[in-house]
């Protein structure tokens, strides 16, 4: 079994892992995230969320996050890293957009660069004895982000221009994303928490996201938090299995001898 409190578990995230939900046309917080739900159900201590609403890759590591992460870390103890975050990162400045839909516009943080800026940052991670955990990201719904949040800032029909005319562009751009979230992970050896799955898997997903389309609600949070707990239980249950498998196959060499 994980001993929790012998842990030092650090979340890196954006609006998501901080709680942030869109509720009757305004951004609130929720007493409890989808983090602090984890924590408590599994007597976790030693857990900071520095988590942020609009947080993105380029931004972190602009105000020097990792620096500082990387230069406190405490190394008596077992160091895990959470990366949830990168919904925003694939969003563009839409004000822009609208000025010429027509053309080429990068995301708040193009492809190539987030790929290189999420690889570089699991490896230093890994130099400094961090274990890294990915969470991919929770879906989008392109209409309600659409309808609710981008054209009550900008022309509509000037991003459906942008979007080639098909609103679910917006989706898939975002789980191209989740994607790479999933690509990293998996070259660099790191655990992968399938938090998009685990809401697609659902018949009704939509009842888990906020009218914004882009935040988990409540619902949502707890789904999440479900997804989290089911797969470190199973993690930690094919642990004991592997364990046990290599102390059978201790016991049977000696018995050779």
């Amino acid at each position: 079994m994980i001993d929790f409190t012998k842990l030092n578990i650090t979340v890196f995230g954006d609006s998501v892992p901080a709680g942030i939900v869109f509720e009757k046309d305004k951004l609130q917080k929720l007493p409890m995230s989808c983090v602090d739900i984890v924590a408590k159900r599994l007597h976790i201590k030693n857990m900071s969320n520095i988590s942020k609403y609009g947080q993105t890759w380029s931004r972190l590591l602009q105000k020097g996050v990792v620096d500082d992460y990387i230069q406190h870390l405490d190394t008596n103890t077992n160091n895990v890293a959470v990366f949830f975050m990168g919904g925003n990162d694939s969003d563009y400045e839409w004000a822009e957009v609208v000025k010429s839909p027509l053309t080429y516009h990068p995301e708040k943080t193009p492809a190539e660069k987030f790929k290189t800026l999420l690889n570089d940052t699991v490896q230093r991670f890994q130099q400094n004895n961090v274990k890294v955990i990915f969470c991919d990201l929770t879906p989008v719904m392109s209409e309600r982000y659409v309808d609710t949040v981008i054209s009550k800032l900008v022309d509509k029909s000037r991003v459906m221009e942008f979007l080639h005319n098909d609103i679910e562009n917006v989706a898939k751009h975002q789980e191209l994303y989740s994607s790479f979230i999933t690509e990293i992970a998996t070259t660099n050896h790191c655990e992968l928490i399938h938090v998009r799955q685990g809401f697609m898997n659902t018949r009704r997903y939509d009842k888990l996201m906020c009218e914004d389309g882009i935040h988990p609600n409540k619902a949502g949070h707890q789904r999440i938090a479900k997804i989290v707990i089911k797969q470190i239980k199973k993690y930690i249950k094919n642990h004991k299995k592997r364990d046990k498998n290599s102390n059978d196959m201790l016991v049977l060499q000696k018995q050779t001898i």
